[in-house]
């Protein structure tokens, strides 16, 4: 373990990615107020400052291990960041004179913002760097006159509303360095700290796991007061190993194993100690451990073993080479006959398997106690043996960007009297200006949209007979971006409009992100027909300005329009006629397939596939699938054509089925159906020709949409859509705690409450609340925040399940009953079950004999389910309608309790991978340290065509079924 660890940034190199990350985080425009409109913050640069006094509390830990404050504080200086910031202020009227673009009429102006920056010791493993806004600062010349405004306002006010929107939207950013604590070997830290030198060149980021009990608020004081040594060996960083932590942890470690081993008359140990040589690009560490030997027919003597490590750098930095020589054991076996028995026990116990595969066939002496010596696979370790009393590993180093940041680089090892340095690159990218794109063609008419299940003459009656009532207007305005800095859309609305200013006139859901982006307005046929002549208005406020963009007026709908618009109705009424029957008559069990894709023919789809501007450049979407007028019992299937990703449903008695499936955005699934043998054997004759509904099809794709990144401190086992203290939210599963997270925004979720689970496992959701489960016991996460404890702590639960107001908890041998009030016991059952879940108002419990139902009153009381897993169930989840269960080789699967079916499913299936609230979805990735937020696009309905006969858009060639 290291006591202290040091991690050095060259100033111009730490300012430059200051810089960068400021610049891609740009914040929305406030409302204009008084007719003034602050347009963009933006960043133009960066310094330090450390002049400001401050007295920084220092800790220690005391008897039992815990951590306490010193009495005495470190006195040094607070380290600050100074943003110089360039603030466009405009008025409201110079918006509105310039459509479609920026004004350029703008005023600068300059203030600075200082924020103080800080390490500290944050809860778990590793150390936290924050950034926290502290004042607003006006040098001369930084507040202009503003150009007269409709209501003329004091400077000082001005000055004034100007703090309050800065200091309210630039956040304060916090970031967790090292968050697996691999450094201080998964110990928390216990002092934590951030200065920069005198002459402000570098900067140091210090944490110290082990303080002791001397006066380290002097080494503290001298810390802080920048009295830092330069270990950059001209890199832009490095990562800083004493050589008295490495030394004494190898001594100790010797010491206190060879004192309880060499206990015999023969070999005892007498002492150790470990020196370090530096000053080159090689760190050298020689241990001498002296041992007293007293063999008959020898003279006892005292024997001196050197072990000599060396630490170096790997081609490339892809590891740490660690060479051990243990020449002093060749010597020795020479001269004492057995000490080949006590040779494994010289090293702590890191070195101690190197070691044993050294000597595993380099000895002359007692070569039957070393056979089978042989060194075991560590993972991230690579070892070999250059010779009988040598060997080599290889450690894999931890990407450096959990560290220092993302981009940089370890380029080679340098030593000095204290200890050594891992250096490296770490480039900044200079972003460029970024000035907003506007593109918009204005309104387009649009004719009826309807699935083929749908499908009628007298779509095309009506249209004819009154058009406006059947068709639409729509308009798309297309955001993009020239220049590096990322701008954002930050919302839009309609800001002038004739008559209706929402219904039937509408914005579709305005998804904020960086650009490009686009904006979607709806208008009804009627409300066309009342405003042939009228124009829209739309105000967007973007992290570059706020701008408005007027959507000329459509006009009438003009006879050839109308013509073609018909003719479209009429090619997709003929195109459902002959796909649908074709394949619903003559395809069952016959293997056939559609391919649930548009028909490629401009007159149908003159957008054509990808070009909606909400759905295309979806990273997943869902395809939802309703069949209608089959036989009872039919099979149908809807997955890729490689069965990565599939989903199966079975008919009813009234013919139907709907089936979901998600998929990465750009994937278009097909569908396949299996008849019962009852109808296969009849023929397609038999069942063409059968009274009943005609066959149906309707499909729609459904557009999820990332809109926020939410990076945690570990990796992620599962999450669950909850109630988080009233609010819609989530609860997440990460290795050693709990998370709630609400929803705070349409597009930002924020951590409410994190509470620590060590051993937790699984997290069921109940209408009582969330309960977690797992080595930790079993307890009840309410969402008033409120927790509730079922059982005894640290008692090991398989599993967990809620029938109304009592919840089940499932322990080895047994199944308690507890309240969801207060979480007192009502009564336990036997039992030997793996696993439980609810299905309607029973149990399900997966036995050694398979999985049975019962109702929860007694373990007697239980019905087998026909059905037959690979292997023993270890975990059963309930998601919306659906039970999964997991066996013990990973695999899930889907049961049917009605059918009394099992399905594979796939790894990365949707019931896995998100979890849903009533306003969002997460996407999770069990093991990533990030989760996904999600937002639903619309439904878009769509017209399927056989896989055998489509054509994939882009084809020269239309098809029309």
């Amino acid at each position: 373990m290291l006591a202290t660890v040091s991690v050095q940034f060259r100033a111009s190199t730490f300012l430059a990615h200051q810089l960068a990350e400021l610049q891609r985080r740009p914040p929305c425009p406030p409302p204009a107020q008084f007719g003034i409109q602050l347009q963009r913050v933006r960043v133009t640069g960066v310094s330090l400052w450390q002049n400001e006094p401050k007295d920084f509390d220092i800790f220690t830990r005391d008897a039992l291990g815990d951590r306490v404050a010193n009495d005495f504080p470190a006195k040094g200086r607070q380290t600050q960041l100074v943003l110089d910031l360039d603030l466009s202020v405009t008025t409201s009227d110079a918006v509105a004179a310039s459509p479609g673009a920026l004004t350029n009429q703008l005023l600068a102006f300059t203030p600075r913002l200082v924020c103080d920056l800080t390490a500290f010791v944050p809860p778990g493993p590793g150390i936290s760097l924050r950034v926290e806004k502290r004042s607003l600062e006006w040098p001369p010349g930084s507040l202009p006159a503003l150009p007269p405004t409709p209501v003329p306002l004091p400077m000082h006010l001005i000055q004034q509303a100007v703090e309050d929107e800065v200091l309210q939207h630039v956040p304060n950013v916090t970031r967790r360095l090292d968050p697996e604590g691999r450094l201080h070997g998964g110990q928390e830290a216990v002092n934590a700290g951030l200065a920069a030198d005198a002459s402000l060149e570098f900067l140091e980021l210090r944490s110290e796991a082990s303080p002791g009990n001397d006066y380290n608020h002097v080494r503290w004081t001298y810390f802080h007061q920048g009295q830092l040594v330069d270990r950059l060996h001209g890199e832009d960083w490095a990562l800083y190993f004493r050589a008295s932590d490495i030394a004494l942890t190898m001594t100790l470690t010797v010491e206190a194993l060879l004192k309880e081993a060499l206990s015999t008359p023969e070999a005892r140990f007498r002492q150790c100690w470990t020196d370090f040589e530096g000053g080159t690009d090689v760190a050298r560490f020689r241990t001498t451990v002296v041992i007293r030997v007293d063999v008959p027919m020898v003279p006892t003597f005292d024997k001196q073993i050197p072990v000599v490590t060396t630490i170096s750098l790997a081609p490339g930095g892809a590891g740490l080479v660690v060479d051990l020589w243990l020449q002093g054991l060749e010597e020795l076996v020479d001269d004492v006959i057995g000490f080949a028995r006590v040779a494994v026990s010289f090293l702590p116990p890191a070195l101690s398997l190197p070691m044993q595969f050294a000597i595993g066939e380099g000895v002359s002496a007692g070569e039957d106690l070393l056979q089978g010596l042989e060194v075991p696979p560590k993972k991230g370790i690579t070892f070999t043996r250059p010779g009988p009393y040598s060997v080599r590993g290889v450690i894999e180093l931890p990407a450096p960007a959990e560290l220092v940041g993302p981009g940089a680089s370890i380029r080679r090892l340098a030593s000095d009297a204290g200890g050594f340095s891992l250096a490296g690159g770490w480039p900044a990218v200079a972003l460029t200006p970024s000035t907003v794109e506007v593109r918009s063609e204005g309104f387009e008419w649009r004719g009826p949209q309807f699935s083929c299940s749908a499908a009628s003459r007298n779509i095309l009656t009506d249209f004819e007979n009154d058009p406006y009532a059947h068709i639409r207007l729509d308009a798309v305005i297309e955001l993009s971006q020239a220049g590096s800095e990322p701008i954002e859309l930050c919302s839009a609305a309609i800001a002038q409009a004739p008559e209706d200013l929402e219904f039937p006139l509408s914005l579709a859901p305005v998804l904020p992100g960086h650009l490009p982006r686009a904006v979607a307005l709806q208008a009804s046929g009627r409300w066309a027909q009342r405003h042939p002549g009228d124009s829209v208005t739309i105000e967007l406020r973007t992290t570059a300005g706020v701008l408005r963009v007027t959507l000329p007026p459509a006009g009438e709908l003009r006879p050839e329009l109308r013509r073609a618009l018909s003719g479209a109705i009429e090619v997709k009424l003929l195109a459902c006629e002959q796909v649908l029957p074709e394949w619903f008559g003559g395809g069952w069990g016959g293997g056939r397939k559609f391919r649930l894709d548009w028909i490629d023919d401009p007159l149908i789809d003159p957008e054509r596939w990808g070009s909606d501007p909400v759905v295309s450049g979806a990273r997943f979407e869902r395809w939802n699938v309703h069949l209608s007028g089959m036989p009872a019992e039919t099979t149908v299937l809807l997955g890729t054509e490689d069965e990565a990703r599939w989903t199966t449903s079975v008919a009813g008695p009234s013919g139907t089925a709907s089936l979901s499936l998600l998929l990465p955005g750009g994937q278009v699934p097909e569908l396949s159906a299996q008849a019962p043998l009852l109808s296969r054997s009849a023929g397609a004759g038999v069942r063409a020709a059968a009274q009943g509904p005609l066959p149906g099809i309707a499909v729609s794709r459904q557009a999820m949409l990332r809109v926020a990144r939410i990076r945690l401190e570990r990796p992620v086992r599962m999450a669950v859509g909850a109630a988080v203290r009233g609010a819609a939210g989530f609860v997440v599963l990460i290795d050693g705690a709990v998370l709630d997270l609400a929803l705070a925004s349409m597009h930002r979720m924020t951590v409410v409450r994190r509470r620590p689970a060590p051993g937790a496992r699984q997290l069921v959701a109940t209408p009582a609340g969330v309960m977690v489960v797992g080595d930790c016991g079993a307890l009840l996460h309410r969402a008033n925040g409120d927790d509730l404890r079922l059982g005894a702590a640290g008692t090991g639960v398989r599993g967990a399940a809620c029938l109304g107001s009592e919840l089940f908890v499932l322990r080895a041998g047994m199944i308690e009953c507890r309240s969801a009030d207060d979480g007192c016991l009502r009564r336990s059952m036997a039992t030997d079950a793996t696993a439980i879940a609810t299905h309607g108002r029973r149990l399900v419990l997966a036995t050694p004999r398979g999985l049975v139902l019962h109702d929860g009153a007694d373990a007697g009381c239980a019905t087998a389910l026909p059905l037959a897993l690979p292997d023993t169930v270890d975990m059963l989840r309930r998601v919306d309608d659906l039970l999964l269960a997991r066996g013990a080789d990973e695999r899930w699967w889907r049961i049917d309790v009605e059918r009394g079916t099992a399905q594979r499913m796939a790894p990365d299936a949707e019931p896995l991978r998100f979890a849903s609230s009533s306003q969002a979805a997460l996407h999770v990735v069990p093991g990533a340290s990030a989760i996904d937020l999600y937002l639903p696009g619309e439904a878009a309905p769509m017209v399927p065509v056989p896989a055998d006969r489509g054509r994939r858009p882009g084809d020269s060639s239309a098809t029309a079924g």
